[in-house]
């Protein structure tokens, strides 16, 4: 649920979202792959932490 609202909230402010992740892991993966400018990570994030 606030995955979904953060997201929305970001595109009602024109920021472009290429993509979201439920778990550290997977955010891990992607931030590698796609290489963002910005990374917006919850610290307490299953399988790895955002720190």
């Amino acid at each position: 649920m606030l995955l979904k609202g953060l997201t929305e909230e970001l595109k009602s402010n024109h920021y472009k979202v290429i993509a979201t992740a439920i778990n550290g892991a997977i955010a891990s993966d992607l931030i590698t792959k796609l290489n963002p400018d910005i990374a917006i990570l919850d610290i307490e994030m299953p399988l790895l932490s955002g720190f």
